[in-house]
């Protein structure tokens, strides 16, 4: 909150104000932006945001960068009255919304940011793969409703390189008055600063909102930095966080699908799994059981990918050893980060960002690199079914499992057939991808 005696942000707006009074209770909902693939369920909770009311639910777990709403609701009153409105609003001079709209004119509108209260989107404590909601409790102290764009900006304790990055933006008119409006702003779990060039995720640890950017349509814009609240804790939780680079060409040339990027990740490692186990540990390839996941890999190892995608990985290798390094190479660049990816597990110079994915039609086969946390993955033949084993195959060598031919077939020769170990002979196959119960034995999420 800004102090007496120290201006307040002034704003010279002429504006269409629908609604806008003194009384409380009015509230007031825009859509969000459109939602990629999937959906996000955050978890539940109630309360928390300055003076109540829950924010709605929806958008997407893999939707990058922003998302916004504005839900003013107040506590107690009826729909009929308040002070916010959306940025939809009918012409003319005046509104039509009741006797209690605001005026229009282009006098001086003065506003604060006075508390501000952070949740996931059903209004409990965020958790890693959520989207946030910002709920920020403005006050207009001058003679006219504003038309002003609301940005809050994060700051994390636990990654590096992640100062004041924008959540998101929404755009609202807010009347004076004795009561204050309630603007909620929504972005995550994937965040981009479009000035800096630089992209982030909300991993688990500490943040805060350390500022709340104002801009006017037809007025220099002010930072409000003076307000209650603020930090906020994203927990740990079974979600990964997962860039993934590509080749355009990569799509182009699989047959059998025609779905986007987005929708292709989410297939592969959802599609319906097994994993058989021997009922003799002397004959792997015997008699045994199967256990079936309808969700494939993220049920089985028991979390959520989400994958913000980045068109443009075009790199070659001169040989194996180099895919990897020129995929970290790539991310850096991309992400910009101000040192390189490497190391293993979540760490604090990425970004927020848990392992790395890079899809390319420019090598045979795929290759994973446990040091860096990246896999490659690329093409054996062109159909759909092969390069999604191949793709959660390789994941699953930075998740600790090796091959598993070695395992032996009980008979002297090699295990075959499950995604270890030429997969894709599995009388199952494609219907399922079928694990043997000993690669599993080695696998866990390594990131948090």
């Amino acid at each position: 909150m800004l102090a007496r005696g120290r201006s307040l942000l002034s704003l010279g707006v002429y504006v269409l104000v629908f609604g806008c009074g003194d009384s409380p209770g009015h509230r007031v909902d825009t859509a969000h932006p459109p939602a990629g693939a999937g959906g996000a369920g955050g978890r539940g909770g109630a309360g928390g945001a300055p003076g109540g009311g829950e924010a709605g639910q929806g958008g997407s777990p893999n939707d990058p960068d922003v998302g916004s709403k504005v839900d003013a609701a107040m506590p107690g009153g009826t729909d009929a009255s308040g002070g916010l409105q959306p940025d939809a609003s009918p012409g003319g001079d005046v509104s039509d919304g009741g006797p209690a709209a605001c005026p229009l004119g282009a006098e001086a509108a003065m506003l604060d940011v006075e508390a501000v209260a952070v949740t996931n989107e059903a209004g409990g404590p965020p958790g890693k793969g959520d989207a946030v909601t910002v709920r920020l409790r403005v006050r207009n102290a001058g003679a006219a409703g504003a038309k002003v764009s609301f940005t809050p900006l994060l700051s994390s304790a636990r990654f590096s390189d992640f100062e004041a990055v924008p959540l998101g933006t929404t755009t609202a008119t807010v009347c004076p008055g004795n009561e204050a409006s309630f603007v909620d702003v929504t972005g995550g779990p994937f965040l981009s600063d479009p000035a800096a060039g630089k992209h982030y995720a909300l991993g688990s640890g500490d943040y805060t909102v350390a500022a709340v950017t104002l801009a006017a349509t037809d007025a220099a814009g002010s930072m409000d930095r003076d307000f209650t609240g603020g930090r906020f804790t994203v927990e740990t939780s079974n979600a990964l966080l997962v860039p993934v680079f590509y080749d355009p060409q990569y799509f182009a040339r699989i047959e059998g699908f025609r779905g986007t990027p987005a929708e292709y990740m989410t297939q592969a490692f959802t599609r319906p799994g097994e994993i058989f186990t021997p009922a003799s540990s002397a004959d792997p390839d015997g008699e045994g059981t199967y256990r079936t996941f309808a969700r494939g890999f993220d049920q089985m190892m028991g979390v959520r990918h989400h994958f913000r995608l980045f068109e443009g990985f075009a790199r070659r290798a001169d040989d194996l050893a180099g895919w990897c390094e020129s995929a970290a190479v790539h991310a850096r660049e991309t992400l910009g980060m101000p040192t390189a990816w490497t190391g293993s597990g979540t760490r604090r110079d990425r970004h927020g960002f848990d392992y790395l994915i890079a899809l390319t039609p420019n090598m045979g086969g795929g290759v994973a690199c446990g040091w860096l946390d990246v896999q490659l993955s690329s093409f054996i033949n062109r159909d759909l079914d092969r390069q999604q084993i191949i793709a959660v195959h390789e994941s699953a060598h930075l998740f600790g499992s090796p091959h598993c031919d070695d395992v032996g077939n009980g008979s002297g020769g090699n295990l075959q057939s499950y995604v270890m170990c030429a997969g894709e002979k599995h009388a199952h196959y494609p219907q399922t991808f079928v694990w043997h119960s000993t690669s599993i034995a080695q696998m866990k999420s390594r990131w948090d």
